[in-house]
């Protein structure tokens, strides 16, 4: 579970967001997150979870997809200046800036997937295994949902 970036397979994402460098797994036992756990996905919704100010959480689908929304737009444009300004070249700073939004664009499907009453695993593993099909059946780069 690396992310791409540093000759290691991590990323420098502040001295807190050690990408890539985890060896112990799960939770701590007071519920909490240290950079050096591993992070599973259904430990980051739990605790992701427990940030969720909006209104009427728990029954709420439309806040996180217009959030999620909001901040994928946020993604697209950092990639967009880089593209103007930089002649497509991304520097450290500007990939870690997006590492960051992309941070934000994960708490929002994680928030919208806990609304619909999924685990970020469940979702992970069903995309994979729709993936492959489509892989094994060489419809991978077709179009529709349904291929």
């Amino acid at each position: 579970r690396r992310f791409g970036g540093g000759p290691d397979g991590g990323d420098n994402l502040g001295a807190s967001l050690q990408v890539g460098l985890w060896h112990e797994p799960g939770l701590r036992r007071s519920g909490s997150y240290h950079p050096t756990d591993q992070m599973e996905l259904n430990s980051y919704q739990l605790l992701a979870r427990r940030t969720a100010l909006y209104p009427h959480r728990g029954n709420n689908i439309l806040y996180p997809t217009l959030g999620l929304c909001g901040e994928a737009g946020e993604v697209a444009d950092k990639v967009k200046k880089v593209l103007r300004d930089g002649a497509g070249e991304f520097n450290s700073e500007q990939k870690q800036a997006i590492a960051m939004e992309l941070g934000d664009v994960l708490w929002y499907v994680s928030q919208l997937a806990d609304e619909l009453g999924y685990g970020l695993e469940a979702i992970a593993e069903a995309n994979l295994e729709k993936l492959q099909s489509r892989a094994a059946r060489n419809v991978i780069s077709g179009s529709g949902d349904q291929r």
